[in-house]
Formats: C-alpha cells, structure tokens, sequence
C-alpha cells in the first residue's frame, strides 16, 4: 500500500466521500475548469483594427487587448457567430461580432470603427477588407521618404559632431 501523498502524485487519489454514482470526481474536488473560459466565459480579445468609443470619443488602436465575454450570437450556414463583449475605460460597453458572411467583425453597441488613413473620418463600415488602388506603390514612397529624411537628420548630426557642437542643428531654410 502506497502512502497518500505517492497516491495523489500519480492522481489516482479518490476520496473517501466520493460515491461515482452520485456525482463526478469533479465536482467533488470543486473544479472549475483550467482557464478563465472555462470558468467564466471570458477571454483575451486584441482589437483587429482601430475604432473609437462613441460615448467618450476614446481612440482604441488596433491591437489592443480587453478581456471580452466571448458568447454564441448565432449561425451562418454552420459556422457560429461569437460575440464580444467588453468595456471602455469611460465605462460603456462595447461589442465585437464576427461576420462569417463578409469574412470580417462587425462593431456593435457604442464602438465605431475607423477605415481609411490618418487624419480621415471615422466611419461605420461594412467590408474592411476593401484596400486602397496601389498599396505596394504607396509603401514604397512612403519607405523613400523616410530614407531621405533619415539620411538628412544623420547628414546634419555628422556636421554637428565634426564641428564639435553638443546642439542639433537644424536644416536649412534655403535650398
């Protein structure tokens, strides 16, 4: 005969009270389920894309993350659609819905969702999946301007190292 303590190490360990017709091991033991899904049906949500708190105007960048209720909303053929719901710093509620028939997530309750560049209006959407006429072209002037002012700025430090200035200096105003 073993001791308890072997018993329990190799999880074979039943308690004296427990009776298996009655009620599960489980039970018993008063488990709850290994994640905090399992226990209450919340997980880590990382928002896809940025949206906005209608109620505060709160900017929510894309990639942030929130404890979310993730629920059942329905189906789409035979694919279920979840539910997302989480709060706002301002206290409001907002929710998330996937939407397997556009193949996105669709904003519901106070959260509004944001399309296009910096600087545009936010708007509600219906497809973000819609991307601009040349993002490749767009890219690619975007990474050459930011090489030239790059090479301007360690250009200017250069000049200012050499000349033994512990200020930065700035560009020229004549070309």
């Amino acid at each position: 005969m073993s001791t308890l303590s072997a018993a329990r190490a190799d999880n074979f360990y039943y308690p004296g009270e427990w009776d298996p017709s009655v009620e599960s091991l489980k039970k018993v033991r008063r488990h709850k389920g290994r994640n905090q899904y399992e226990t209450r049906g919340v997980i880590r949500l990382e928002i896809p894309f940025h949206c906005w708190c209608a109620a505060c105007g709160r900017h929510i960048a894309k990639g942030t993350r929130f404890n979310a209720k993730k629920e059942r909303a329905g189906k789409y053929h035979t694919t279920s659609i979840w539910r997302f719901a989480f709060g706002c710093s301002c206290g409001e509620r907002l929710g998330l819905r996937t939407d397997p028939r556009g193949r996105d997530y669709a904003c519901e309750d106070s959260l509004r969702r944001r399309l296009g560049k910096c600087g545009d209006e936010f708007e509600e959407v219906g497809d973000a999946l819609s991307r601009g006429e040349d993002d490749v072209g767009a890219n690619r002037l975007a990474r050459r301007s930011f090489r030239a002012k790059r090479k301007a700025e360690d250009a200017l430090e250069a000049e200012a190292k050499r000349l033994g200035l512990a200020v930065e200096l700035l560009p020229s105003a004549c070309p």
